[in-house]
C-alpha cells in the first residue's frame, strides 16, 4: 500500500517558491510538507506540518499537483497555499534552512521530485498536474 504525503507551494509576491532543506534525506531543498497520519485529512497534514516545521499558519487555496513515486509507493497531493499569519522559521529538527527562490534560480541541492513538481506547475498553473515518477 503507498504512504501519503501532502506539501504546500507557498509563492512570494514575485513568484518565488518557498523551499525548506532537510535535515535528512542528503540535505537537499524540497517543498515543505509531511506525511499523513492517522485520522487526518492531508489539508489538515499541510497546516500541521507548516505550523511545527516552519511556525507559519496557512490557508489552503485548492489542489495543485499529485505527484507518484511509483518506485516507493508514494503519493503526494501538492496543494496551493498562502500565509495566514506568520513568517517561516527554520524548526532545527528537521528543517534547517528556508527561503523563496525565483523559479529561474532553484537551489542546487533541489530535489528531482520537487524539480519536476515546480516544473509542471510552473507550466499549467491552473490545472491540476500528475507527476508520475518510476525511477528515484
Amino acid at each position: 500500500m503507498a504512504s501519503l504525503g501532502a506539501l504546500a507551494l507557498l509563492t512570494d509576491d514575485c513568484g518565488s517558491i518557498l523551499l525548506v532543506q532537510t535535515t535528512y534525506d542528503g540535505h537537499r531543498w524540497h517543498l515543505p510538507g509531511g506525511y499523513v497520519e492517522a485520522n487526518e485529512s492531508p489539508e489538515e497534514t499541510v497546516v500541521r506540518e507548516l505550523k511545527e516545521e516552519l511556525d507559519l499558519t496557512v490557508e489552503i487555496l485548492g489542489l495543485s499537483s499529485v505527484a507518484y513515486k511509483a518506485y516507493d509507493p508514494n503519493i503526494s497531493l501538492v496543494y496551493r497555499c498562502r500565509i495566514a499569519s506568520g513568517s517561516p522559521v527554520p524548526d532545527g529538527k528537521e528543517i534547517e534552512a528556508c527561503d523563496y527562490f525565483p523559479l529561474d534560480s532553484l537551489p542546487s541541492g533541489l530535489s528531482e521530485r520537487t524539480r519536476k513538481i515546480i516544473d509542471a506547475r510552473a507550466l499549467n498553473p491552473r490545472e491540476v498536474n500528475v507527476v508520475t515518477f518510476k525511477q528515484p
